[in-house]
């Protein structure tokens, strides 16, 4: 059996679901500038959203501007990093973050909040704690020009929450799915 269905009949599939009344709105998940055009010449109704991986470890200015000029709404996974650590810190580790938050009394998972959403990006932070939910919603303050450079210097284009757990090939480690034909590399 080849049970393999491409993206513009999974596409095509939810386009009939709105057309049928029985969702609004149909977006997509880890797709890049290059898949969403295909997406939006080949099917006959525009995402509303696109979900990736974004935290200040992982930008996305280029596909976050992509998303702006075609009006898609783009939400941030995994904006608070994952506990992964870059350069021997993880995002709420970050001194940086740390600094900017103690001029505004909030904390390093609060300024990425801010900056996420001043960005104009969708954020959904996961937590369980109550205390943690509360405090990821008091993020109403605006970062100066200068705090928003500060953390936009802090990205490595590094992403942890896709493309299955980190292996060794060739002597460097990598994502294990990288070799798949729609995984979403950096390198472009």
């Amino acid at each position: 059996y080849n049970f393999e269905t491409t993206t513009m009949e999974t596409w095509r599939a939810m386009e009939e679901l709105v057309d049928m009344g029985l969702t609004k709105a149909i977006g997509l998940s880890n797709f890049n500038e290059q898949q969403i055009v295909e997406i939006v010449t080949d099917g006959t109704i525009k995402p509303a959203m696109l979900q990736v991986e974004i935290h200040p470890f992982n930008q996305e200015h280029q596909l976050s501007k992509f998303c702006a000029d075609h009006k898609i709404a783009l939400t941030a996974y995994i904006p608070l990093g994952s506990g992964n650590a870059i350069d021997g810190m993880t995002v709420l580790e970050n001194s940086l973050l740390a600094d900017i938050g103690k001029r505004y009394g909030k904390s390093s998972a609060q300024v990425v909040l801010a900056w996420l959403l001043q960005r104009g990006i969708v954020v959904i932070p996961k937590s369980v704690t109550a205390e943690r939910i509360a405090s990821n919603i008091e993020v109403a303050f605006e970062l100066s020009a200068d705090e928003m450079a500060a953390v936009g210097s802090l990205d490595k284009r590094f992403r942890n929450g896709w493309g299955g757990p980190q292996v060794e090939r060739d002597g460097e480690m990598q994502p294990r799915d990288l070799e798949h034909p729609l995984y979403v590399s950096l390198l472009i």
